[in-house]
């Protein structure tokens, strides 16, 4: 969708499902449903009925908010340490904290079930200012969306590749000793729509601002990321330190 002046056409939006092909589960399965961090939340529609508690597994209510360190030989730990081995298996050092954030995680939680759709893990990528105010502040905030360098339009990117997420903290390019700070989320996709590249000179235009009507989020035609543009379709659940040389540029290979 590119011309040979180099400028983008119009979004070109396909029906898609949220499948395995496209959004892979690859956390283990769970241990014990019920005390189990991978655990999908209740999946009802009726807004009523909707249910808000601090998950079991968490060490406090949420309020005030804490990122307490996983010990690295448990099951939370070593499961997240898997996953990033799988597409970063250079990492080493690697220490996790969970995130317990009540308001972020009721404004998630009531999403997630009034959409009546299952979560995906998902990798997301900032300098660390960034970071510390997604989680022991409101979450994320399309307010500091950039303008210029956001590709598919003015959303949240994510990541299934640690490494494009890790490209995105910009303070680690081509330092291997710098300690890196990737989030693991939980996303809510959807019904997902294929979209086109933006010129950067449209990105200021509404239909760019949003997901198209009928989806709530959407992906490129490559499938190696997703982005949404309602913050209540994320939540942040780990952040993930580790020390590992630089990946380059995942979009040059």
């Amino acid at each position: 969708n590119t011309t040979s002046a180099g400028t983008t056409s119009s979004p070109v939006v396909h029906p898609a499902v949220v499948d395995p092909t496209i959004h892979p589960i690859v956390i283990p399965p769970p241990l014990v449903e019920h005390t189990n961090p991978f655990a999908p939340f209740p999946t009802q529609k009726d807004s009523t009925s909707i249910h808000l508690q601090a998950p079991e597994f968490w060490s406090g209510n949420g309020d005030p908010v804490e990122c307490p360190a996983l010990r690295a030989t448990g099951f939370e730990a070593q499961a997240i340490t898997r996953y990033l081995h799988q597409s970063i298996n250079t990492a080493t050092d690697i220490r996790v904290y969970r995130v317990q954030n009540w308001n972020t995680f009721a404004r998630y939680s009531t999403q997630a079930q009034q959409m009546g759709c299952g979560d995906v893990w998902l990798w997301h990528g900032c300098n660390p200012d960034a970071l510390d105010s997604i989680t022991t502040g409101d979450g994320f905030s399309l307010a500091h969306a950039s303008l210029d360098w956001n590709r598919y339009g003015v959303g949240i990117y994510f990541a299934m590749d640690a490494r494009l997420a890790h490209y995105f903290v910009r303070v680690a390019r081509n330092n291997s000793t710098t300690r890196v700070k990737l989030l693991l989320c939980r996303v809510l996709p959807g019904r997902v729509a294929y979209k086109a590249p933006v010129a950067a000179e449209d990105l200021k235009k509404p239909e760019h601002r949003e997901a198209p009507a009928g989806y709530h989020s959407c992906t490129s035609r490559e499938q190696i990321e997703l982005i949404i543009y309602q913050r209540e379709l994320v939540y942040p659940q780990y952040v993930v330190e580790f020390t590992a040389p630089s990946c380059g540029d995942p979009y040059s290979h």
